[in-house]
């Protein structure tokens, strides 16, 4: 794929046509998507759907749409990208495992899909055509995140808004009358501490985080993969905190008191980027995900690492600690999958790294990538775009 032409590249998996190719055959190596429209904003996608943003707000979506998360009004599938109808223009875009996201350039936010969970913030279960979340009338909203049954925004004013799936903490909100929400279909503020004013928030499987204006991170939810920087939760003994029901500060001086200026969410890892291009990740390892490798790596024989066949606990497939990965550093362009992330560096490399079974990785194999690895098939061209799903990418 290279930029000169302006041709669309998409690899992974493919069981919901959302690779944007005509069908529904998983791919090991980037392959050109067809017809594609010019002036592409970014690219991003869900559990098994995709969504293509262009610079004049026009949003295009394929894939997965048994929850009407394509927007179209219907609930069945598509293998090539359609314009959604109907639709005012989009500023940014977001996707969960099954709902769709998107904000207007006036703030105004829209949303369709599975609300099976409250996380679309509308009464009815299944959602097929954006509708607006009128909770946030009168209110701008700056960033949005979707995560696999939860949604997360940030007002004008820095504040952090949640809604949808709460049973681990992920809302953000201290508990009515002791009890912890499972479920919540409007909107409400998170507890941040007084004075904090956000600007960015991400949204994982069962935990969240937001990053405020001063560079700080604040990271909720649950801890079981020790997303939340604070050690590995271990159920049979008991040791470790399972979950953080309130935001909770990260030491800058884990960050060697540099500013964190961006922040990404798989569904149980966490990415930071620092105010002098350092990258740190930290949470689970089993797929290589957080880009480097651990002591049980290490200590792993060659077949094992091949295969993926070792026995691993969950205190050292994680990694609670944020860790530089030294080959990240200064990346133009990050994106997290569920379990695998990909990266378009200063020199205009593509790497991709952690959970590789459909071929995510686009090595040609479907060996988890333990550390990041250029992206085969692009040679000649210079990724411009990257944007990744829950097991799929595509390059522009």
């Amino acid at each position: 794929m290279a930029a000169s032409s302006g041709c669309v590249c998409s690899w992974g998996a493919n069981s919901y046509g959302q690779l944007a190719l005509g069908h529904k055959e998983d791919q090991l190596l980037p392959q050109m998507v067809k017809n594609c429209p010019d002036r592409i904003k970014c690219i991003l996608g869900g559990g098994g759907h995709t969504a293509m943003l262009l610079e004049g707000g026009e949003l295009l979506m394929c894939g997965s749409n048994n929850k009407g998360q394509l927007g179209l009004g219907h609930r069945r599938d598509l293998t090539k990208l359609v314009q959604i109808p109907d639709l005012p223009p989009m500023q940014m875009v977001a996707c969960g495992w099954d709902h769709s996201l998107g904000v207007t350039p006036m703030g105004d936010l829209y949303s369709w899909g599975s609300n099976m969970y409250g996380q679309a913030a509308h009464r009815e279960k299944i959602i097929t055509k954006a509708r607006k979340v009128e909770t946030f009338l009168g209110k701008q909203i700056i960033a949005v995140s979707a995560g696999l049954r939860h949604s997360l925004a940030v007002t004008g004013d820095g504040k952090v808004w949640s809604w949808g799936s709460g049973k681990r903490g992920q809302l953000g909100r201290t508990p009515a009358h002791g009890s912890l929400a499972e479920n919540s279909d409007k909107p409400e503020m998170v507890d941040m501490p007084d004075g904090v004013r956000c600007t960015k928030v991400a949204a994982g499987a069962y935990h969240s985080a937001a990053l405020s204006d001063e560079g700080i991170l604040y990271i909720w939810g649950c801890n079981r993969r020790g997303q939340l920087a604070e050690g590995i939760f271990v159920p049979e003994s008991g040791e470790g905190k399972d979950m953080e029901l309130t935001p909770k500060q990260i030491d800058p001086s884990v960050f060697g008191d540099r500013r964190v200026t961006d922040i990404y969410s798989g569904w149980t890892h966490m990415l930071a980027v620092l105010d002098d291009g350092s990258v740190f990740t930290w949470g689970r390892n089993d797929y290589g995900q957080l880009g480097h490798i651990t002591e049980d790596d290490k200590n792993a024989t060659q077949e094992e690492q091949a295969n993926d066949a070792s026995e691993y606990t969950d205190e050292n497939i994680c990694c609670a600690t944020p860790t530089e990965v030294p080959s990240l550093k200064e990346c133009r362009q990050i994106t997290c999958g569920s379990e695998h992330s990909l990266a378009i560096t200063a020199d205009n490399r593509l790497l991709a790294w952690g959970w590789n079974e459909h071929g995510m990785c686009a090595d040609g194999t479907e060996t988890n990538v333990k550390v990041p690895k250029q992206v085969l098939g692009l040679e000649g061209g210079s990724p411009l775009l990257v944007g990744s799903g829950g097991s799929l990418l595509l390059c522009v």
